[in-house]
């Protein structure tokens, strides 16, 4: 097994601690009369668009969600206080979470029958093939749901797909780790919208720090690069 390079680890220490200088910093004015001010009359604009075509502000939503769990430059979470306030924080939960198991099974899906050459066009490619021979002979259960929770959402459905890991294990996989992500982002909406910055700050850091942990972890547990798996085990087609 490998241990990550002390320069991965004060890179990530470093990315940690600055996201979480701004959470603090969102909590502080978050609070504040004039950004609540602003969100309430945001939210108060959106909520009758919303409201007016519940139908297809749901389903674009859910396509949205899907766009953010494939592409790295779209975050879904953006959206999540005018789903709340449109729809309640059951159905934003709900939404948000097919958005992305939706997204996670595309992904996996271009992976395995469009191939390389369409994922080099939506990922890093380079990051892709890192984790591609890693995880080629070591694509057990509990090491590809740690590679799903530990890796941003748009790479693991491409590289599972890539190596042809099995659909129903990967879409039980992936519906099990969106889910604790899906209701922290949610909970978070709600805290901002209700001004509850305090809850709101510390579920943030832990969303944080958690990821953190978990890719350290993973790359614990990866062989290195090129070096055979003794135990000559390969990934289920």
């Amino acid at each position: 097994m490998t241990r990550p390079h002390s320069w991965m680890q004060g890179i990530h220490v470093r990315r940690v601690l600055l996201l979480v200088g701004l959470v603090i910093a969102l909590a502080v004015f978050g609070g504040s009369p004039l950004v609540r001010g602003w969100l309430a009359w945001l939210l108060g604009e959106l909520r009758p668009i919303v409201a007016n075509h519940p139908l297809v502000g749901g389903v674009l939503f859910v396509l949205y969600a899907a766009l953010g769990a494939m592409l790295a430059f779209v975050s879904s979470s953006v959206l999540v206080p005018v789903a709340i306030t449109a729809w309640g924080q059951v159905a934003a939960f709900m939404l948000l979470w097919a958005g992305w198991i939706v997204g996670g099974f595309l992904s996996y899906v271009i992976g395995k029958y469009l191939g390389r050459p369409v994922v080099s066009w939506l990922v890093s490619s380079d990051k892709v093939a890192q984790y591609e021979e890693r995880i080629r002979g070591e694509a057990r259960f509990p090491l590809v749901f740690l590679f799903q929770i530990a890796l941003p959402s748009e790479i693991p459905g491409y590289v599972l797909g890539l190596i042809r890991y099995p659909m129903p294990n990967y879409l039980l996989i992936l519906a099990l780790a969106e889910l604790p992500y899906a209701a922290a982002v949610v909970f978070l909406g709600g805290a901002l919208i209700r001004g509850q910055m305090v809850p709101f700050a510390l579920v943030a850091i832990v969303g944080l720090l958690f990821p953190l942990f978990a890719i350290n972890l993973l790359h614990s547990r990866l062989r290195p690069i090129g070096k055979p798996d003794p135990t000559g085990s390969q990934p289920g087609r």
